[in-house]
Parts: C-alpha cells; sequence; structure tokens
C-alpha cells in the first residue's frame, strides 16, 4: 500500500445537502492538485432519475493529512428546490439508491499520481491494476462533473465552498447511468459502489503505485480506524433524507478498559523502577 488510512480518526458529520444556493464544482483536473469535490449520486431505479450533490469537499482535504477537516458543517435536503424535484419523479424510496465518489486525474503515471474515491459494501477498487486507473477512471469522472457543472444549482462562477445540485432523467446522456459517464460500477470498470436508503457503506481510496509496470496492482486504502471501518450511510428521518460520514468512535465502556489498561502498566512500570 501507498498510503496508510488506518489513522483516520475524524468523525464527520454530514446531513446531506443544505440549501439551494450555486456552486461551483471543483471538477478532477484541477491544476492546484486538490482533485474534484467529494460528490453523492442518489438516484431511482425504476424512474432512473438522478440527484447529484457536490459536498464541498476537495479530494486533498479529504485525506488524513494535518489540513484534513476535522468537523464539517451539517447540512439538510430540506429546503433544496432539486432534491424535491427529483422525489417527484421517483416512485418511493425503497427504489432509492446511493454512492459518493472524488476523483484527482492530474499527476500523470507517477507514484500517487490519479487518485480516486468511492464507497462500497467492499472494495470496488479491488480488481484495479495501475493501467485500469489511467485507462479507465478518469474520462467518466471528467465527463459527469463537467456535464454538471452549470446545470441546476452548479455554477462555475460560485465558490467552491457553497453546494449546489442538479436532477437528470433518463432521457438525458448525461444522466448518471448511461454509457461513457459515471455509474454504479464506475462506467463499468469497477465494482459496485452503491447501496439502498438505510445502508451504510465503506469508503476506499486508490492511486497509482508506480510510474511503470502497468499490471500491477496499485496503492490505496480502507478507511477506517482502530475501532473500525468509517462509513457514510443514507438514511430517511420522517422527511429528512441524510447522508452522513463517519468514523467509529470507543463506547464508554471500551474508553474505560483501555484507561484501566493504561493505568496497569503504569502501576507495573512504577514497581520495575522501585525494584
Amino acid at each position: 500500500m501507498i498510503f496508510n488510512l488506518k489513522t483516520l480518526a475524524v468523525a464527520v458529520g454530514l446531513a446531506v445537502v443544505a440549501g439551494s444556493a450555486s456552486a461551483a464544482i471543483r471538477l478532477p483536473g484541477d491544476t492546484g492538485g486538490n482533485g474534484s469535490e467529494l460528490f453523492a449520486v442518489i438516484y431511482d431505479t425504476e424512474s432512473k432519475a438522478s440527484f447529484m450533490k457536490d459536498l464541498g469537499i476537495e479530494l486533498q482535504n479529504f485525506l488524513p493529512t494535518p489540513s484534513a477537516p476535522a468537523s464539517l458543517p451539517a447540512f439538510t435536503l430540506t429546503g433544496d428546490a432539486n432534491w424535491a424535484s427529483f422525489l417527484a419523479l421517483t416512485d418511493g424510496s425503497p427504489t432509492l439508491r446511493f454512492m459518493v465518489a472524488g476523483a484527482d486525474t492530474t499527476g500523470g503515471t507517477n507514484p500517487n499520481g490519479q487518485r480516486f474515491m468511492a464507497t462500497g459494501a467492499s472494495n470496488p477498487f479491488a480488481n484495479l491494476t495501475n493501467n485500469n486507473i489511467s485507462a479507465n477512471l478518469p474520462a467518466a469522472a471528467i465527463k459527469y462533473l463537467s456535464d454538471h457543472q452549470n446545470r441546476g444549482s452548479h455554477s462555475s462562477a460560485t465558490p467552491v465552498s457553497e453546494n449546489g445540485s442538479s436532477v437528470t432523467t433518463d432521457d438525458l446522456g448525461i444522466n448518471f447511468g448511461k454509457a461513457g459517464t459515471m455509474t454504479p460500477t464506475w462506467n463499468g470498470v469497477t465494482g459496485n459502489m452503491t447501496g439502498a436508503l438505510g445502508d451504510s457503506l465503506n469508503f476506499y481510496f486508490i492511486t497509482r503505485s508506480s510510474s511503470g509496470a502497468g499490471t500491477t496492482k496499485p496503492g490505496g486504502d480502507q478507511f477506517d480506524n482502530q475501532f473500525g471501518p468509517a462509513t457514510w450511510t443514507f438514511k430517511q428521518t420522517g422527511n429528512d433524507y441524510q447522508l452522513t460520514y463517519m468514523a467509529p468512535v470507543p463506547e464508554p465502556e471500551t474508553w474505560a478498559l483501555m484507561l484501566a489498561g493504561m493505568a496497569i502498566v503504569g502501576s507495573v512500570a512504577r514497581r520495575r523502577r522501585a525494584k
């Protein structure tokens, strides 16, 4: 692995997605090296309509570095006109599915160049090679986000920090699930990245491990910490739909056991020094 995410201990609460202010989408080819924003897609398996939300979190800033956010502001779908339009097109919550992803298509074939993130019940990137990263992942992400840049409340003229959304329907070639753009399997390249309403999905990261040897395994890891995997969860509470990201934290009993263990270790060490 190029990168160990097991030190990730952030508990990011993200109750998607507030308001209807216009917002630019940070695209995968951002020359600043931050990658695209993370984006959420919720789609209806019957009507095929889809709702896309840019989450205002650049890929680079989501990685566990000193600049990574320890928390994020809460958002809600209530009041988002595009979400209301999307729900009007659907046949009910049991048919809704979701995913979260992000992409950085810069860096060429260099190690740690071209970085991608996606949800999945299991690792959707598990069977990919370095060649797949360079040849198969960038195009769909670039097309999907570029096609949505000025749709709905996404606007290239407004700050990335503001979150926009858009709705597309099955008659449009840019709709989620269409060939050549983003699909539940990243345009046929990965394993399934989606889950149903009420599901919790793990989150994974992949990047090139070397500049050559294109058929070798790439680098990457799962977002987790010593207490378990971090997950994205899409749920409904009353009329509210929420998408949350959370890294696990220990129960009070676990903290008590850990502190008791540390006390015992400290006591033994003091006795040894006294002897």
